[in-house]
């Protein structure tokens, strides 16, 4: 069965991936981009921090493109464009750098999230803006724990039966 793709999710998977290989504590500027992407709906309006952010980042690791001529079969020459950057920097993580600018271009950063259950806090890309787990396991085990969401079912049930019983009920007396 093939799997359903949506704007964003490649991209999303790649800072994902990236952010789960990190040490809890590391000091990461794709991070700092999603923490700040993350403020910007809600809370603030971070555009030109994210865009020191990036401009820093791109200063700091030397990224920059350059033209290249190749000759071809044919006896031309074929024009092409070559990233290039500090080698220092993984090449795992440039990459989730550019996943994270094409999000941004996207307006789509903001849903690149940590789980919202504390035992596990995976980062993943949410493909609705509402997502607050990476799986269902852990949005179930949150939900099961919750006291309001428990009674919120119990009382549902038990209007859900009374008012199967009054149906039952009145199909027997007509």
């Amino acid at each position: 069965m093939k799997r359903k793709t949506f704007i964003g999710g490649p991209e999303g998977q790649v800072i994902s991936a990236w952010l789960n290989s990190l040490a809890p504590e590391r000091r990461d500027p794709i991070l700092r981009l999603v923490r700040l992407a993350g403020k910007f709906p809600l809370l603030e309006d971070t555009r030109t921090e994210i865009a020191k952010e990036v401009a820093d980042t791109m200063r700091r690791w030397k990224v920059g493109t350059y033209p290249q001529i190749v000759n071809t079969e044919s006896g031309g020459y074929t024009l092409t464009w070559r990233e290039d950057w500090n080698k220092k920097v993984p090449a795992r993580q440039v990459q989730a750098f550019f996943a994270a600018l094409k999000l941004i271009e996207w307006g789509l950063l903001a849903r690149v999230k940590q789980c919202a259950r504390p035992e596990c806090a995976k980062w993943f890309f949410g493909v609705l803006p509402t997502m607050r787990y990476h799986d269902k396991q852990c949005q179930q085990v949150v939900e099961a724990r919750d006291e309001q969401r428990r009674e919120r079912r119990a009382q549902a049930m038990r209007n859900y039966r009374k008012k199967k019983k009054e149906k039952k009920q009145r199909t027997v007396a007509a």
